[in-house]
């Protein structure tokens, strides 16, 4: 989950092994999704309100993934991968 409008974290998720990961479903907060589908070459979806509270999001770039029977919210500094 990321804010699609954020050049920055744009940058960061087309760097990332998401990006490159089949199993990756890439959801936005804010931002055109034609223009990332396009420059991303991968589906893009608006994150729901009924989702981000779902899942408690609090920051994005946020990775959501499945360990076992539980669902996980891993919060991205990309200040501190760019440093």
């Amino acid at each position: 989950v990321m804010d699609g409008s954020d050049s920055e974290q744009v940058a960061w998720y087309e760097t990332s092994s998401y990006a490159r990961d089949y199993r990756t479903m890439l959801l936005i907060t804010d931002g055109q999704y034609y223009d990332l589908t396009e420059r991303l070459n991968t589906s893009v979806f608006y994150a729901t309100v009924k989702i981000i509270e779902r899942f408690n999001l609090r920051a994005v770039p946020s990775v959501v993934y499945q360990a076992d029977k539980y669902m996980h919210v891993k919060e991205i500094n990309i200040n501190e991968i760019s440093q």
